[in-house]
């Protein structure tokens, strides 16, 4: 079997640099060996970016099918490296309030973004299965990295126990699934379906939704994502909220579209429920938090549901909303993480009351702050304004019962307004507690100034980023979809 290694370069080159960082962490003792252990990863990062970037518009296969080289894994690839990287840029001025060099911090961040990007290419169920659990596992340790945290800890022992038990849910579907095809591999399993499916083939699709609910932090499969993202450090939780959200979108896609694409109608009425259900939950939830970070998860698992909705169109253009969606929501939420960071180092505050008066104590991260925040609300005419168009048109296209989907998913946008808006009054309109200025660092102002740019520019660009994922024809080859 011949291997064109170019294709598996990007994956190559963060492997090398995980390993170089774990070397440097032991060999290197001490406070001073941290700025090197930053920079390398950064460095690493940056070279995968770079690699992947010449991967647009490459296809092909690695070891006989086992991963794939498209559109869809490029897109996600490049996805979750511009999240770590804005997340490396985070966790430096971040982890300058805790002593050592903290050369494991990076380490994990760097496994876990290997496990996405195997993820997003993976075309075969054991693979995919491998992928997961690299980011499972890097990410247990991420959330109770401070272990002096009564929080932390217990965050990290409800994320573990309850992935545990997801994932082997997962796999129990893998298993039925592969017991009545013969196959992992998600074009011999679409093969192997060519007639009436069974109630044994609907429950591994359920099973196999069940597991992936978990890690897209689907209702009611959220149970962890607030005590998580509360816990884990911030840097840690906009990884979790990007990151890991775009990996587990990229396989769902994947694994839905190409090895059940022929059922299409029929899970995906499942899926648009998932949708309604858990829109609602997170919006509902999110206006009764006071804890900034605990707001920001519930309404990640809102935004969950209205990404779901491009997968329940069972389209292109579905597809297509879901990948110009992440787009947006990754620099919106990355921006408003930023911001937490830098209040959070000056007050040790996570409370949405304290950040009252921002705007005098500030200007610069009130204003990314609010700017971030109708970018997620889906204010014109910021990003994420044009990804839910993109998302609803979708739906609307195939028309039917996904019309009270999008009726249902606009009247929840129009609800997370009220949250949204909660935290932008605080820090406009009330009377600043402690009159004493908000100092930030360099990398938190540049993180911060990145994604304001990005929910801006994503929003003027709209078309030519549409454009270039339309003509992307072997997406459309890779998941079946007629063009």
């Amino acid at each position: 079997m011949i291997v064109n290694w170019w294709l598996f370069f990007p994956e190559l080159i963060v492997a090398a640099t995980a390993v170089v960082l774990l070397v440097m962490d032991f060999s290197l003792p001490g406070a001073d060996s941290r700025k090197g252990l930053w920079a390398t990863g950064l460095f690493g990062l940056v070279v995968a970016l770079s690699a992947s970037l010449g991967l647009l518009g490459t296809e092909g296969e690695l070891f006989g099918g086992l991963m794939v080289v498209d559109t869809l894994a490029v897109f996600f690839k490049i996805l979750v490296l511009l999240a770590a990287i804005l997340v490396f840029y985070l966790s430096f001025s971040y982890l300058e309030r805790f002593p050592g060099n903290r050369g494991e911090f990076y380490w994990l961040v760097v496994t876990a973004l290997l496990g996405m990007m195997v993820t997003a290419a993976g075309r075969e169920l054991i693979t995919i299965y491998v992928g997961i659990e690299l980011i499972s596992l890097s990410f247990y340790a991420l959330v109770g990295f401070h272990k002096e945290s009564k929080t932390a800890i217990e965050a990290a022992l409800k994320y573990f126990i309850l992935g545990s038990f997801a994932i082997g849910l997962w796999l129990y579907g893998a298993a039925l699934i592969y017991g009545l095809t013969g196959s992992t591999d998600l074009i011999g399993i679409a093969r192997a379906f060519t007639g009436e499916a069974s109630l044994v083939l609907y429950i591994g699709v359920f099973l196999l939704v069940a597991g992936f609910g978990f890690k897209m932090g689907l209702a009611p499969f959220h149970m962890w994502v607030p005590d998580a993202y509360q816990g884990a450090p911030t840097p840690v939780t906009g990884f979790l909220a990007v990151g890991s959200k775009a990996a587990a979108f990229a396989v769902f896609l994947r694994v839905m579209l190409t090895a059940f694409g022929s059922l299409g109608e029929t899970w995906a009425g499942l899926i648009a429920i998932l949708a309604v259900v858990t829109m609602t939950w997170g919006n509902v939830a999110a206006l009764r938090q006071g804890n900034i970070k605990r707001m920001l998860a519930y309404s990640g698992v809102a935004h969950a549901g209205y990404t779901l909705i491009g997968a329940a169109a069972v389209s292109m253009v579905g597809v297509q909303g879901v990948m110009f969606y992440l787009f947006g929501y990754l620099f919106a939420t990355l921006g408003a993480f930023a911001v937490v960071v830098a209040f959070s180092n000056l007050t040790g505050s996570d409370e949405i009351a304290d950040y009252a008066g921002l705007r005098w104590r500030n200007p610069f991260l009130a204003f990314a702050m609010a700017l971030c925040l109708l970018s997620l609300a889906g204010i014109p005419p910021l990003a994420g304004f044009f990804g839910k168009f993109y998302l609803f048109w979708g739906a609307i296209q195939q028309g039917g019962w996904l019309m009270p989907v999008v009726i249902i998913a606009a009247v929840n946008s129009a609800i997370s307004l009220f949250y949204y808006v909660n935290v932008i009054r605080t820090m406009y309109f009330l009377q600043p507690k402690d009159e004493e200025a908000v100092a930030t660092g360099s990398l938190v102002n540049l993180t911060a100034l990145v994604a304001v740019a990005g929910v801006i520019l994503a929003a003027f660009y709209f078309q030519p980023i549409i454009s270039s994922i339309e003509a992307a024809k072997t997406l459309a080859a890779s998941l079946g979809f007629p063009l």
